[in-house]
């Protein structure tokens, strides 16, 4: 965390967003813990997958393809942020392309976040795909899987 984040005792949270139910969860506990007099920042994070599917390339170009994405993914971080900004907490919003852990881990580390906050997935107690891929990468910034 910065020198300034940690002076402040400033929490500075990333979530990764989608169109889930799931997803839009996770803001509740940016809300909770803003309400409990935590100082709170969050950024958004949507993770947008290469499409490489023959059956979608067939129709469509890459650039056509990424640029339907880009703009789902404006729609859903534009309601994350207002939601956010309607509970006091400051937010910035990224989409990029590539694998969702690899991109979470280094814009948790460039940006200096606290935690990774993800939606918890687990089957019998152990924990599955993002979640999993998370635990184990090397990374400074914790998870939480919530």
């Amino acid at each position: 965390m910065t020198e300034l984040a940690l002076e402040t005792g400033i929490r500075r949270l990333l979530f990764l967003i989608d169109a889930s139910d799931r997803s839009r969860e996770l803001l509740a506990h940016a809300e909770a813990l803003q309400r409990s007099g935590a100082s709170v920042e969050v950024l958004l994070l949507h993770a947008v997958e290469p499409v490489r599917c023959w059956e979608v390339l067939k129709f469509r170009s890459e650039a056509e393809v990424a640029q339907h994405f880009a703009e789902r993914a404006g729609i859903f971080l534009q309601l994350a942020s207002e939601r956010l900004q309607a509970a006091g907490i400051p937010c910035r919003s990224y989409c990029r392309s590539g694998d969702p852990a690899t991109l979470l881990r280094a814009l948790a580390e460039e940006q200096q976040c606290s935690a990774v906050v993800i939606p918890r997935q687990s089957c019998l107690g152990q924990p599955f795909g993002l979640q999993r891929r998370l635990q184990r990468q090397a990374g400074a910034v914790p998870v939480l899987a919530l």
